[in-house]
């Protein structure tokens, strides 16, 4: 039963025919915040849940979504994590700031951890993010996503593993990406769990 989360743009039938390939049984079209209705997907085998995604700057607007809301990582993520009313955070790891010697520069941490774990936020990974990336600035979202995933298992934070892609092309099989989390640092299990389908609408715990 896997899901992925994917961002289309009038593509959503490609998509659907892709994830079918790929394995999945769910997935995710994440609109823009203020976009007004969803667009009729139609008869399939894949399972579609709609979900809201919104810049940081605008976590206050979330309490008036009645779907999934999904935030994108800024500079400034600490409203987000002190909001209940958002229910899935990423991108963090791919903020532009400086590691520090002794740690990355996550942006996760001990204090955000305790506001997620209260809040019941999910720490999405992205894929997509992750392959747009090159070098050592790969080499350093890599670093700071199993920095994450330390930090998520210490606060018992659900995770999650999706593409966020784009072009339907951009989805990668459910075992590929499942692989590279268990490179990354997940368990077998922690893999497995971050690529189901959620629960329910409001939290994916």
């Amino acid at each position: 039963m896997f899901c992925d989360i994917v961002l289309p743009d009038r593509n959503e039938k490609e998509f659907i025919e892709i994830a079918e390939k790929l394995g999945y049984t769910h997935i995710i079209f994440a609109y823009p915040f203020n976009k007004k209705g969803y667009p009729s997907i139609g008869d399939s085998n894949i399972k579609t849940i709609p979900a809201a995604i919104l810049e940081t700057k605008n976590v206050n607007k979330a309490r008036t979504e009645k779907e999934i809301v999904i935030a994108q990582a800024g500079e400034q993520n600490r409203p987000v994590f002190e909001s209940r009313y958002i229910d899935i955070i990423y991108g963090l790891e791919c903020v532009s700031k400086k590691d520090f010697i002794h740690h990355k520069a996550s942006g996760m941490n001990q204090v955000l951890g305790k506001y997620a774990q209260k809040n019941k936020i999910a720490i999405a990974f992205s894929f997509s993010m992750l392959l747009k990336s090159k070098g050592v600035k790969r080499a350093a979202i890599m670093a700071r996503i199993s920095q994450n995933i330390r930090i998520c298992r210490k606060y018992n934070l659900h995770m999650i593993t999706a593409s966020f892609a784009k072009d339907p092309y951009a989805m990668r099989a459910p075992r590929d990406m499942m692989a590279l989390m268990e490179d990354l640092g997940m368990t077998g299990s922690e893999a497995k769990s971050s690529m189901q389908q959620p629960k329910s609408k409001e939290k994916f715990i």
